[in-house]
This record gives structure tokens, sequence and C-alpha cells, in this order.
């Protein structure tokens, strides 16, 4: 799915609760957050968690690596969390 985001306009790709699979496939502004849970409400909670961790520990690398910088793994970050699906979902930040 990463790949046919790069490629197509019209499609976005999940990023699931371990980002640094689908990161360096698809442009980051196609990248969206997802828990990959099913059923049980518990797994959301850990599966954002996760999502969380992975995406914390990737950016501060590619810091640390000089990949990027702060405020560059910071826009990352929040495009990927949320920022891209309130763009294509027209969702209001506020509320």
């Amino acid at each position: 799915a990463a790949q046919l985001a790069a490629v197509f306009p019209h499609v976005y790709a999940d990023a699931g609760p371990r980002p640094q699979e689908t990161l360096g496939e698809a442009p980051f502004g196609k990248l969206l957050f997802s828990t990959g849970a099913r059923a049980l409400a518990e797994l959301y909670v850990v599966g954002a968690r996760r999502f969380l961790s992975a995406m914390d520990r990737l950016v501060a690398e590619w810091v640390a690596d000089g990949v990027c910088g702060r405020e560059d793994a910071r826009r990352i970050a929040s495009l990927v969390a949320g920022g891209t699906a309130r763009r294509i979902y027209r969702l209001d930040a506020a509320g």
C-alpha cells in the first residue's frame, strides 16, 4: 500500500503500529496512523501506544543520525499521527 501511495495521488497508506516499515516507502503526507487493532478495546490502546513509542524512537534516531532536524522530525510525526487524516478528511483540529 505504501508503494501505491507513492505512485498514485489518490492513494494513502496505513502506517500502523510499526511506522518504520512504511515511512521509507511513501511520502510522509500520504501516511495515516492506525492501531492495527481489531475487536477488543484494549488492543486499540496498545496499538496507539506502540505507534507513539515507535515514532518517538524512529524520529529520535533520525535526529541523532542527522537525517533531519528536531523540527522536521516533529512535523513528520505530526503528519503521520493525525495531520494527514485531518487534511484529507477535512477535520477541524480544534474539535
